[in-house]
């Protein structure tokens, strides 16, 4: 059974859908390093207890997006949005 939007965008903590809104404010492939670099850059607010965004933090939230279908991997090219969400996302 697949969640709609709205069900899976309120089950995020805001850290999560705030890393959602980066992710779809990019759009384009990047890793998650790029990704957590640009989320440090742009001073998003990191997880409690973390004074930055680092990998693994963001890999672990990019990880639980995609189990949502929010971001998508791309391989050696890194990780998207998802473009049936974007739009979503950003309203």
């Amino acid at each position: 059974m697949q969640l709609a939007f709205k069900e899976i965008w309120s089950s995020l903590s805001a850290t999560e859908r705030d890393v959602a809104m980066g992710w779809s404010m990019v759009y384009e492939s990047k890793t998650v390093l790029e990704f957590s670099r640009i989320l440090n850059k742009i001073g998003l607010q990191p997880p409690a207890g973390e004074p930055r965004f680092t990998h693994a933090t963001t890999l672990e939230i990019t990880e639980k997006l995609q189990r949502f279908g929010l971001v998508k991997n791309n391989g050696k090219q890194g990780w998207s949005i998802s473009r049936d969400h974007s739009e979503a996302i950003m309203r």
